[in-house]
């Protein structure tokens, strides 16, 4: 039925009731429901990121970050993020081995980034779970398996309490 719809999409260009028709349906396997709604979360993440950032903005005192900018050392600076990015890279390495044993397959770079992004997130959220949840749904939603993929982001944070459970 879908194939037939599609067909007659194609088939109909030059006719725009059809052409409207089908573009209110399944040409192309897309309604303009699923259009509008994406959009429309589209619009809200926007409204919400830019409000946030808004927030902060008026929340800072500027003068005093640029007393503290000052002071800054680049070179320590760029020790931080260099040590930083390493550690996030390692990490990155680390969910996609506890991953693979699991059946679920990713880049190190895809989980680079995806653990750059919940880092990003746990900086803005009152706790560090924020971050977890994403790598977890981004990871569920590229594999289609929930449980699987939750779970590596369970286990990868129980070996970094152990870890630091044994290092103490």
């Amino acid at each position: 039925h879908v194939a037939s719809i599609n067909g007659r999409c194609k088939s109909q260009k030059g006719r725009n009731n059809e052409l409207e028709k089908c573009s209110d349906t399944v040409c192309g396997f897309v309604s303009k429901n699923d259009v509008m709604k994406k959009i429309f979360l589209l619009l809200v993440k926007i409204a919400v990121s830019v409000g946030l950032i808004w927030w902060l903005i008026e929340r800072v005192n500027w003068t005093t970050v640029g007393v503290h900018l000052y002071d800054v050392s680049i070179p320590l600076l760029f020790l931080y993020v260099l040590f930083q990015l390493t550690g996030n890279l390692i990490s990155a390495k680390k969910w996609q081995i506890i991953a693979s044993f699991k059946g679920l397959h990713f880049t190190v770079k895809e989980g680079f980034f995806a653990y750059l992004t919940g880092v990003f997130i746990n900086n803005f959220l009152p706790s560090t779970l924020g971050g977890d949840a994403y790598r977890g749904l981004w990871l569920a939603k590229r594999t289609g398996a929930r449980a699987a993929s939750l779970s590596t982001v369970i286990f990868d944070r129980f070996i970094v309490l152990w870890t630091m459970a044994l290092m103490s």
